[in-house]
């Protein structure tokens, strides 16, 4: 599998992939993300702004994963939501998934989504990814609960183009 990381930071999502997907490229802006994520994957070759990406030059991939920009959404920021230019990040990778259709598409943001705008944020997340054909599934997850000391909750928008398998509880 291959995949294409936006809104890279220092690749918390890649550190996930790396072992069984390959990365095909990224998208990171922040000149100090970039030099440490580099140092961690220095063959990876880094695509700058989502803004002015040319997506028909982008290699084909299977995932794309992408941590857009939170500001605008936490209850720490001033939440203007879509409002904001960082808010309208989801609206390039709405493009993005558009013109390459990979098969999945995990993207991460703050538990603040759920609530910004009385809830219809996150819905309108849901309906961008559904309009490309995404099955969706919205997962909480706290990271104290997977090794971290931080109380650090994010929420995962997983998205497929095959419906996801239903699963019943092991009890």
């Amino acid at each position: 599998m291959k995949y294409f990381s936006l809104f890279t930071g220092i690749g918390g999502l890649d550190y996930g992939l790396a072992e069984f997907a390959e990365c095909v490229g990224f998208s990171e802006i922040k000149k100090s993300s970039v030099l440490i994520y580099r140092k961690h994957y220095p063959t990876h070759n880094n695509y700058g702004d989502i803004t002015s990406i040319d997506y028909s030059k982008l290699p084909d991939f299977d995932i794309l994963t992408g941590g857009f920009p939170c500001q605008s959404f936490s209850l720490a920021g001033l939440r203007k939501g879509f409002e904001d230019r960082r808010g309208k990040m989801i609206f390039f990778i709405h493009d993005l998934l558009k013109a390459k259709k990979p098969q999945f598409v995990v993207l991460e943001n703050v538990k603040g989504i759920l609530t910004h705008n009385k809830g219809r944020t996150y819905k309108d997340v849901v309906k961008l990814l559904s309009s490309l054909g995404y099955h969706v599934r919205i997962v909480l997850l706290n990271a104290i609960h997977y090794g971290s000391p931080q109380n650090r909750e994010r929420v995962l928008f997983l998205g497929s183009l095959n419906d996801f398998p239903i699963k019943q509880p092991v009890i």
